[in-house]
């Protein structure tokens, strides 16, 4: 949504820095305005309202729930209306000139752990990778054999494939179009058997950004030093375009050739962009959309 927004012809000059935290996908492929109008000709027809006056005599209760169960797989993102967005975002990405933007950009260790079925297989986990192109099809099966657990092996791509590679992508462009950007890596687990169980799930960072941690979250001296720090970058980077700044580890800007980003767990370090093979199986796939 920021993308898009940041990239819309209206909006253009509206924006000049960015902070996005776990963004999915970024507009890879994205519904038309036919494709909404004609999910809203489905719904009238699912709830039985032939027009807009009988449309909107449906209780909301009702029409919410016959809406989830028929549309349960449909992923709410901006549709391309040739108003507001005229292209995909993500060919807006590619095309468009980064310089005198300020990006801050990250992704969590295990953005899907918690959405990937309890039954997974290997065989499940082997087919998914087989069948992406973006992180290397079957040479991305030897970068995962050392996971125990098939649902982990099942993060890792997904992972890899909807946040973190399209992140380092766009990391890239911003540098290299003489803008600037920075990246996070987010890892930190809570200390109970629940945090445990998801990991650094997607999401998990706001209670750090924001301060708020809830009862039933186990919250330690570690939590509360990593939440101070993590508002000092985003604060500084909201004021000047740089996260980095007094009292804070340095935090190095993204860029090619030797990419690095700050890993924000239990410990804040510098380390080398990751999963490299995916996300040069990435880079390799967007070259050949061009």
């Amino acid at each position: 949504n920021v993308l898009a927004l940041m990239f819309a012809e209206p909006a253009r000059s509206l924006f000049q820095r960015t902070i996005l935290q776990s963004a999915a996908n970024y507009g890879l492929s994205m519904p038309t305005l036919d494709d909404e109008r004609q999910r809203g000709i489905d719904l009238g027809r699912v709830v039985g309202a032939e027009t807009l006056e009988r449309l909107r005599e449906v209780p909301a209760d009702e029409l919410l729930e016959m809406y989830t169960d028929s549309f349960s797989d449909h992923y709410h993102s901006p549709a391309i209306d040739g108003q507001l967005i005229t292209e995909s975002t993500w060919e807006d990405i590619q095309a468009r000139d980064f310089a005198g933007h300020q990006l801050m950009v990250g992704t969590n260790n295990a953005e899907w752990l918690g959405s990937v079925s309890d039954d997974t297989t290997v065989d499940d986990v082997l087919l998914a990778a087989r069948n992406n192109p973006r992180i290397g099809g079957d040479k991305a099966i030897p970068l995962i054999v050392g996971e125990d657990d098939p649902r982990r092996a099942m993060d890792r791509l997904i992972t890899a494939d909807a946040y973190l590679c399209p992140s380092q992508n766009v990391a890239a462009n911003r540098t290299a179009s003489g803008g600037s950007a920075w990246m996070y890596f987010f890892s930190r687990v809570r200390e109970d058997e629940a945090a445990k169980a998801f990991d650094a799930f997607h999401g998990a960072e706001y209670s750090y950004v924001f301060g708020v941690h809830d009862d039933y979250m186990t919250t330690t001296a570690t939590d509360h030093k990593l939440a101070a720090t993590m508002q000092k970058y985003w604060i500084n980077f909201a004021a000047t375009g740089n996260p980095n700044g007094a009292g804070i580890p340095e935090w190095p800007m993204f860029k090619h050739p030797d990419p690095l980003v700050q890993e924000l767990g239990d410990e804040i370090r510098t380390v080398p962009a990751l999963e490299p093979e995916m996300c040069a199986a990435f880079e390799e796939w967007n070259d050949q959309q061009k």
